[in-house]
């Protein structure tokens, strides 16, 4: 592939990133909705680690597990940002 077709694939993905990232949030702004109803804490941090450990795993060396980890728990921030909108707590 010359860097052209490199950079459309790039591309491709970086749509589909953002495709299921928003996917993504809209499924943890029904979990916020569904915590408030039901007086659950945003902040599940036995949950998180879980997930994190889960994620980690599927990484293929320790570099990516890192990468994997940051990105993830990033990404977890950002959902209990919007959960906290949820609760009024923004």
């Amino acid at each position: 592939m010359n860097l052209q077709e490199i950079r459309k694939s790039v591309d491709d993905v970086d749509n589909e990133i953002v495709r299921l990232y928003k996917k993504r949030m809209s499924l943890c702004d029904e979990i916020g909705e569904y915590k408030k109803k039901n007086n659950m804490p945003i902040y599940d941090p036995v949950r998180e680690k879980e997930k994190l450990k889960i994620l980690c795993s599927l990484a293929d060396d320790n570099s990516d597990r890192q990468e994997i980890e940051e990105l993830f728990s990033h990404i977890m921030l950002m959902s209990r940002k919007r959960q906290a909108f949820i609760f009024g707590e923004d």
